[in-house]
């Protein structure tokens, strides 16, 4: 008999861009953590019946607590100036294998000064459980007519 080891895992990593009178004035990236919340989600949509809402929102926040596995919010979500949670764009795309990316994409319209210092992923557009969630390396600090341009990458991958 074949003793077959196959690992499949993913993970996930965040992009923004700031920008700011036409020019990006700040960039970068910064990796997740997977929440335990949405680890239970993601096992529920998987299996049939199992229920399972899929993830669709991205927030942004001020918060400046470290990552952990029980976290299930952001720490102090942002919900005015532009920055408010909203429905991503999604879209499938190919980082190794076909379709094993799975892109969330918002372009925020900024409306008032705000320090974005974590962001995160959720099911619903208030409340619902949370996929994932990063605490940026630095906060980011926005000014009112700013066009902040977030990006989750999960990626599906084999080992």
């Amino acid at each position: 008999m074949e003793n077959i080891k196959d690992k499949a895992y993913f993970y996930g990593f965040y992009e923004w861009e700031t920008i700011r009178n036409g020019k990006v004035v700040d960039k970068g990236k910064t990796p997740n953590m997977v929440v335990n919340v949405g680890l239970a989600e993601i096992g529920a949509l998987v299996g049939y019946g199992l229920g399972g809402t899929a993830f669709r929102y991205l927030a942004a926040g001020t918060g400046t607590n470290d990552v952990a596995a029980t976290d299930t919010a952001l720490q102090t979500e942002i919900t005015n100036s532009g920055l408010a949670r909203v429905a991503a764009t999604i879209t499938q795309e190919t980082t190794t294998t076909t379709n094993d990316t799975i892109k969330f994409y918002n372009s925020f319209s900024v409306t008032g000064s705000k320090t974005v210092a974590e962001v995160g992923v959720f099911n619903t557009s208030s409340s619902g459980d949370m996929l994932s969630r990063s605490k940026l390396t630095t906060a980011k600090p926005l000014e009112s007519t700013d066009t902040w341009n977030l990006t989750y990458n999960l990626v599906l991958a084999r080992a």
